[in-house]
């Protein structure tokens, strides 16, 4: 066997044949460095995200609402009214809610908010809803937890879209 390989190594051009013996041998083992890196990386992510789902169980749907309801924003400095912000909530989540997402009817739902006021009344009203990877759901085998506005969004967007979110959010103040 060991002259099967000598004889390989030589016709693979190869003309000093230890050389390329510990040229494999040294690949080998940055092969496997780089494989039980990746290894270990996964699975400290996964532990994350378990640590991180046991989080978020603690931390209720009623406890979102809650901070939601404490949005400070200044009456005076509304450009809608509570019934724009609730239509233009309900228009947002009808945009993403099944499947399939309206980016464009998202984009024009959020053009409408001229102020951090307006957005920030927007963001209360659309509340925090059960989010299940394609829009509402009520069954406890596809619901992945709870999301506000911004988990929403962030969730049926992709990178471009997203930015382009988080650009008129940054316009008016309001952390995305």
């Amino acid at each position: 066997m060991i002259m099967k390989i000598d004889s390989l190594l030589k016709s693979a051009a190869f003309k000093n044949v230890a050389k390329a013996k510990v040229i494999g041998i040294a690949g080998g083992v940055v092969l496997v460095t780089i494989v039980t890196a990746v290894i270990i990386h996964r699975s400290k992510k996964k532990r994350e995200l378990r640590q991180e789902e046991k989080d978020a169980k603690k931390y209720t749907p009623l406890d979102m609402n809650k901070e939601l309801s404490e949005v400070g924003y200044t009456r005076s400095n509304l450009t809608i009214t509570e019934g724009d912000a609730i239509l233009i909530a309900n228009n947002l989540l009808s945009a993403m809610d099944k499947w399939g997402t309206d980016e464009d009817a998202i984009f024009a739902s959020l053009d409408q908010c001229n102020t951090k006021d307006d957005l920030l009344l927007v963001i209360q009203k659309f509340g925090t809803k059960g989010y299940s990877g394609t829009g509402l759901s009520n069954s406890w085998l596809t619901r992945t937890g709870y999301k506000n506005l911004n988990g929403w969004l962030r969730a049926e967007l992709n990178a471009k879209e997203t930015a382009r979110v988080k650009s008129k959010f940054d316009e008016l103040g309001v952390p995305f």
